[in-house]
């Protein structure tokens, strides 16, 4: 929160951001997440290494190919699944799993796929976003220098969210627009560094800009009330004036706040756009006295 308020009260604010990071893009939630996936099983699953560098060994044209089937997806402990799963094959000791992984927005997967391992014939991935996996699946049999694969199988699809919630999400961004240019009160606010809502974390920054005299915001903001329940303050345009007296400052936890200056700061945030971390202002008397970026 904002430097020069209570102990206590940045205490509690490190507390309800800590939540809202873990709801950022790629994080760990139920039985699996974005990148890093894990079956149902009870045996330990372990990322081999991505499929560029993963060993290989001669592959047994005994061992068959599985059929994957598409994800479906499931609600999880504290996340959104999609679970996988596929036919036994006879002979076979376990199951390498490639996944790709890449929020919906993007148009292509980019990252080299991580493989996993697994004796089940299930697998499970989750994550707290708008996500989307293509996975593979392949038999093997033996261990160490011994172990022989079967071919991989053709890839299956798997997301954490349905066309129905793309399109209510795309028309609330389009109507909350209509608190552009809005003048805000002297107080405290607050906004995620996320570059779009999901169902878990609404809040979010869509551009921040700054001037000669001015930071211009475009942002879902929201405030807190004296219970420390979140007031959603919806889209808007927000033009925070900033003076010499303007200070620029991030931290977390019970470390003391880091100084910044001016410059320093937007060339810091430039690359926090996407982070999930807070980011907390302060209004009095019309200017902008102080704004922080909090983990």
């Amino acid at each position: 929160m904002i430097y020069d308020m209570e102990e206590n009260v940045m205490k509690k604010y490190s507390v309800i951001l800590a939540a809202v990071v873990c709801a950022a893009s790629v994080m760990a939630c139920g039985t699996g997440a974005a990148g890093v996936g894990e079956s149902t099983s009870e045996v330990s699953v372990e990322a081999l290494s991505t499929e560029e560098t993963a060993p290989e060994q001669a592959e047994n044209s005994a061992l068959g190919v599985p059929v994957v089937k598409d994800g479906v997806m499931q609600a999880g402990e504290d996340c959104v699944e999609t679970y996988f799963e596929w036919n036994a094959i006879d002979g076979a000791d376990g199951y390498e799993v490639s996944v790709l992984d890449k929020y919906y927005g993007e148009a292509e997967f980019t990252e080299p796929a991580n493989v996993y391992e697994t004796t089940d014939c299930n697998y499970t991935l989750g994550a707290q976003d708008y996500w989307d996996f293509l996975i593979k699946v392949r038999a093997y049999k033996g261990t160490g220098a011994d172990r022989v694969y079967g071919e991989w199988s053709k890839e299956a699809a798997g997301f954490t969210y349905d066309d129905s919630e793309i399109a209510e999400d795309t028309v609330t961004e389009a109507s909350d627009v209509s608190g552009a240019d809005s003048e805000l009160a002297d107080g405290t606010y607050n906004a995620d560094l996320v570059a779009a809502p999901s169902q878990y974390v609404k809040s979010y920054v869509k551009s921040i800009e700054f001037t000669e005299d001015a930071i211009i915001l475009e942002a879902s903001i929201y405030q807190f009330d004296s219970d420390w329940n979140a007031i959603d303050l919806g889209m808007g345009k927000y033009t925070l004036k900033t003076n010499a007296n303007t200070k620029y400052v991030s931290g977390g936890g019970e470390e003391d706040p880091t100084v910044w200056t001016r410059e320093e700061f937007a060339t810091y945030i430039s690359g926090l756009t996407s982070s999930g971390l807070g980011l907390s202002f302060k209004i009095s008397g019309g200017y902008l006295t102080e704004i922080g970026i909090w983990s």
